[in-house]
């Protein structure tokens, strides 16, 4: 039943656990006994599940075996153009992040930014652990590992904001967007999707998407505001094996 479920390589180098994701989608209950319990004996301490909303039965079947929903992820798209709407007045510098190791603030960002990911609400997650996800995501953005650019905005030499650009297939792809707490409310997360967005439409996208969490409500308003539809829902479950 090895097509049951994909290994994570980048999860579990980076927990120091073996995790797994289970792939199919409309299943029976003994089926997914049955693949828990093959993971159990391959020695993975913990699979994720993505399901979209509409599966409205999994919700029960996947508790019942231990499944917690940790996520209702949500995905944004939005088409854009080569004629980029014009920038909004500012006084802040926007530019690429040069630097190949994250300065102290864009780990902070990054630990922002996560702050409704489903690492820090499951319960049985370390909080050491989903701080080490984070910093290795930002690091790996911006040694573009994982990301083709990393954008700051800056007031005065001091970084206020950052966002991680890469691709997801044939889409532009936000990944980390993290703005300074004393400096929300300010426009800077609008400032950062509107100069990722002129990045990607040079880059020849023509569709961008965001991922996030239903319940960062203030995330979900920002992108809204700039124009961005809700794709899918998916809820995302945690199995703890071990």
């Amino acid at each position: 039943m090895q097509n049951d479920y994909v290994h994570l390589h980048w999860d579990s180098h980076c927990f120091g656990f073996n995790v797994a994701r289970i792939t199919p989608l409309d299943i029976g209950d003994a089926r997914l006994a049955s693949i828990l319990q093959e993971l159990r004996a391959n020695n993975y301490h913990m699979a994720y599940w993505d399901v979209p909303s509409e599966y409205r039965m999994v919700a029960s079947m996947a508790e019942k075996h231990g499944g917690i929903l940790v996520d209702e992820k949500v995905t944004y798209v939005k088409q854009i153009s080569n004629a980029i709407h014009a920038t909004q007045s500012h006084s802040y510098v926007i530019a690429p992040y040069l630097l190949t190791e994250p300065e102290p603030i864009l780990i902070s960002l990054a630990l922002e930014s996560g702050v409704y990911s489903r690492f820090k609400l499951d319960p049985s997650f370390p909080t050491e652990l989903w701080e080490k996800l984070y910093t290795c995501w930002i690091t790996r953005a911006v040694r573009k590992e994982i990301a083709w650019e990393v954008l700051v905005v800056k007031d005065a030499g001091d970084v206020l904001g950052v966002v991680t650009l890469g691709a997801k297939g044939k889409r532009g792809a936000v990944g980390l967007l993290g703005v300074e707490p004393k400096s929300r409310g300010m426009g800077i997360g609008t400032i950062l999707i509107s100069a990722g967005e002129r990045c990607f439409a040079e880059h020849g996208y023509a569709d961008v998407q965001i991922v996030t969490q239903r319940a960062n409500t203030a995330a979900c308003r920002l992108y809204e505001s700039c124009e961005y539809q809700v794709e899918t829902i998916d809820n995302i479950f945690h199995f703890w094996l071990q």
